[in-house]
């Protein structure tokens, strides 16, 4: 298991800073600037503050990859494994979007906090209505199987 999780952190983080680092790029050809100037501000050049920015992002990628791994925990109901993925992923990702990308404002985060909190429980919501919909299609069959219908499983 802590093979796994040790996998499942640094993919994460791997490619997420990837994919940071192509965003990077892409605004920084557009804009100007790689970060946003107030991010920007708490470093010497803007070069310390993209290597920083993209550290941070690759934690936000690595929180997720390793989060995931609280649904593999069976004796766990759904709705707990959610709620403690939420917490988890929040107190990592939260934080750092705020420090990178937000306006400094009790505003800002509250439409972070809000957006955040919509936007895992609309997820939450769609993935839940899909497994049990796996879930009823997988207990059809069983009871097809066990009447003796041998296309059932087909």
């Amino acid at each position: 298991m802590a093979r796994k999780l040790l996998t499942r952190l640094s993919c994460g983080f791997s490619i997420t800073v990837c994919v940071c680092l192509v965003v990077q790029l892409i605004v920084a050809q557009t804009t100007g600037n790689s970060v946003t100037p107030a991010f920007a501000a708490h470093f010497r050049n803007e070069a310390a503050a993209a290597l920083a920015q993209l550290g941070l992002t690759g934690c936000i990628g690595a929180a997720f990859a390793g989060a995931a791994e609280l649904f593999e925990i069976g004796k766990w109901g759904y709705l707990k494994q959610g709620i403690v993925h939420f917490l988890v992923t929040a107190a990592v990702w939260m934080p750092i979007v705020y420090i990178c990308w937000m306006p400094s404002s009790r505003r800002s985060m509250l439409f972070t906090v809000l957006g955040w909190t919509f936007t895992y429980a609309v997820n939450w919501t769609v993935q839940y209505l899909l497994y049990k919909r796996s879930i009823a299609e997988l207990n059809r069959r069983i009871r097809a199987y066990r009447e003796g219908d041998g296309h059932a499983c087909d």
